[in-house]
This record gives C-alpha cells, structure tokens and sequence, in this order.
C-alpha cells in the first residue's frame, strides 16, 4: 500500500513538472509573399522601408490591415491595402507601371529646402536649402525646363537646371502681391506687381525691365502670353472690384482694352488667363468665362459664360499646354471637422460639360499639368500624386506619416536625356 501511494505521489508530482514546464500554444504571426514584374522593388509597409526586396516572404506580419508599397527604378509606386491574419500567409503578386521620364521639384512646408524626384518617387535629392515660403510665388519650371524660379529671402531667385544662377528679381513690398508667367518659348519670365505695372526678364540679354506701368490704386496682374508670345493679355483691376482684360505687344506698346469690364469678388482677386487660340482667352470666377479679341481696337467684347454650373464651387482652372484640354477642381463637402472634399474634373477645349477624373481628396493644395499633356501632378494632404488621363492615381511622395507636413509648392519639368 505505501509502495502504491509513493508511485502515485511521484506520478503526480511529475504531472505537476510538465504542466507547468508546458505553455499553451501561441498564434503565429501572419505573413506576406510579395512577387513584382519587374523584380528588385523596394518593400514598404506601412509607410517604413522593411529593407527588402521582391520578390520576399515578409514574417512577423501582425494582424489586421497593412499598406503595402512598392518603388521600382523608372516605375510608379505601387500601393495595395492588405488584409493580414494569425498564421496564415497572403500572397501578393503585382505588375508595376513604367512611369515618363519628369522630375518633380517640391517644398515640405515650414522647411527651406526644395527637393526633386522623378515619378518613381525614389532617392528625392535635394535642390536648394535657401527657399522661403511665399504664397505670391509659386515654384516654377519654364516650359523648356532649362530654368527654375522660386522665392528665397529678400528677393526672388531664378536659377539654370544645373543649380547655376541665372539672375535675382527683386521681391515685392509687404503688401503687394506677385504673380508669374512664362512665354512660350521660355525666353521671357513677365511678372507682375500690383501696384507698380508689369516687368519681364529677358533670358537672351539677362535683363529685367518694365513693360507696364500701373497708376495708383490700379492693379495690372497674372500676364499670360499669346500662343506665338507676341502679345500678352493681362487683367485690369480698377476702383474696387471693377476688372477687365487688356492686351498689348510684347514690349508693351499697343495696349488696349479688349474686354467689357465685369465684376470680381475683390479688387485683388487673381484671374488667370488661358489663350485657347491665337483670338480666344478664358477665365475663370464662379463661371468659365471666354473673351474674344477683336481685330478692330474700339470693338470690346463682352465675357461670355461657357461653363455655367447651378453651384459656385468649382475652382484652379488649367489649361494643357497644348490648349487641346483643361482641368477643373470642384468642392464638393466636408466631414464638419477637419477635411474638405475635392474632385478633379478633366474636358477638351471647347467643350464645356467636363468629366470627373477622380474624387475623394482632401485638403487638395495645388495641381498643375505636365510638359507633354499626358498627365497632372496634384497635392493632397498625404502626399504629392501623377494622374493620368484615364483617371489613374499614383502617390509619388508619401507624407501620410508626418500629419504635420504637407507639400507647400511645387512644380515638374521634362527630365534631360
């Protein structure tokens, strides 16, 4: 009997041990197999670069829901929302899209640096430490892409593509306001300040000079060059909101009124004109507006609505560079708190009843359309996009992990061969 008590003493203690030596099995991380065409595509998750490389099995996937991008040398960055579970492996196999050969140079706001990529959005380097943010001066490229202006302290710079200096125009006075208009041929920077007239820079002769003068209280502003660059119309701003177009020749000599005068929401308010051929300019204020130009100086002709939606909430009209099409943003609600609503809406000229493109954004900060015309960049509060024509997104510049950030201008060129 107390043989039988001992080997049950010792097979319980023994039971004991090994239940307490013994954990209950835990749940596997989940995994992600990631295959790409073409191979060699950086992976991130989650907006951190994991430092692999595709194809790769990645492990220790927490579960739940994970963003998954891609970059690839000449690419577009490829982005795709996974869904991941306790041991159990998602397979993810992608074809990445070839991307045109632009560079894209930016500002993070609340920084002095401009930065510059392509659209594979791989290795941004950096372009100048010495930008001061302004809202009057935007980032420009000419249309050729061989000179870049930008805003620094004090004055305003005008740089070639390989960061040499090409001149320094003087900044506006506190409370005057700029803006900037290539010629055609980017042989011409024309600006404006309101108070003082028009001045261009002369690329050939490295010379600014004046090619309008503005009396008091009359704002002369957002020159834009006919096709040919041989004129350019400007907008008239008088006693108030009082406005019209005006055109005159290059050198400013022939300067006339072409238009009737209309009404505008502020006697600043910046109208930017479009040529859509050599005798037709539209613009926009809650509608778009078309002006034809008349070949006899006493004929005005009066601003016709083209483009007339029962709501005012359209917006940032742009024309392509080749004036075959145009692009609008629309407005259209908000969550009550934070975010504004904005579509993107595309047409070809002389049809006026544009299509949506895309929708969704927030915060929408700025868009502009490509050198070729075969697509747009555009600002959202997480990030700098390409569009394409077929309504095709692509983040270039991912900001979603630095809520603070945003790009604050920026502006694309042809890269050089």
């Amino acid at each position: 009997m107390k043989k039988q008590l001992f080997r049950l003493a010792i097979a319980l203690t023994v039971c004991l041990l090994f239940l307490s030596c013994t954990k209950p099995k835990e749940d596997e991380p989940g995994k992600i197999s990631v295959t790409s065409t073409p191979s060699g595509a950086a992976i991130w998750l989650d907006h951190k670069n994991t430092g692999f490389i595709t194809p790769h099995l990645l492990t220790e996937v927490e579960p739940g829901s994970h963003l998954l991008r891609l970059t690839c040398p000449n690419h577009f960055p490829l982005e795709t929302k996974v869904e991941t579970q306790n041991e159990q492996t998602k397979n993810i196999v992608v074809a990445m899209t070839s991307c045109p050969n632009y560079r894209i140079t930016y500002n993070i706001s609340h920084t002095d640096t401009l930065w510059e990529t392509g659209l594979d959005g791989i290795s941004p380097v950096i372009r100048c430490i010495d930008y001061y943010d302004n809202y009057s001066v935007p980032i420009s490229w000419s249309p050729n892409g061989s000179f870049l202006l930008y805003p620094s302290q004090g004055h305003n710079r005008l740089i070639k593509q390989d960061g040499s200096l090409e001149a320094e125009l003087p900044a506006a006075p506190f409370d005057q306001a700029m803006c900037y208009n290539w010629s055609n041929s980017s042989t011409i920077l024309a600006y404006s300040i309101y108070y003082e007239g028009i001045y261009g820079y002369n690329i050939a002769a490295h010379s600014l000079g004046p090619i309008l003068y503005s009396g008091q209280g009359v704002y002369s502003h957002n020159p834009s060059f006919s096709p040919d660059d041989s004129r350019i119309a400007y907008t008239l701003h008088t006693y108030g909101t009082i406005a019209q177009v005006r055109l005159m020749n290059q050198d400013g000599s022939g300067n006339r009124s072409v238009s009737t005068e209309f009404t505008t929401s502020s006697p600043d308010c910046g109208i930017w004109l479009w040529w859509i051929s050599d005798n037709q300019i539209i613009f926009m204020l809650d509608k778009i507006y078309l002006v034809n130009i008349n070949s006899n100086p006493d004929s005005l002709s009066s601003p016709t609505a083209v483009f007339d939606q029962p709501d005012s909430n359209y917006c940032c009209l742009q024309l392509s560079p080749d004036r075959a099409y145009y692009i609008l943003a629309k407005w259209y609600g908000h969550d009550g708190i934070y975010f504004n609503y904005y579509a993107i809406y595309l047409g070809r000229t002389g049809n006026w009843t544009p299509t949506p493109l895309i929708s969704g954004l927030t915060h929408l900060q700025g868009l502009t359309w490509s050198p070729n015309n075969d697509g747009l960049v555009f600002c959202n509060d997480d990030g700098l996009y390409w569009l394409t024509l077929d309504g095709n997104s692509y983040r270039v510049i991912d900001l979603e992990n630095n809520p603070r950030n945003t790009v604050g201008s920026f502006s694309i060129r042809a890269n050089s061969p």
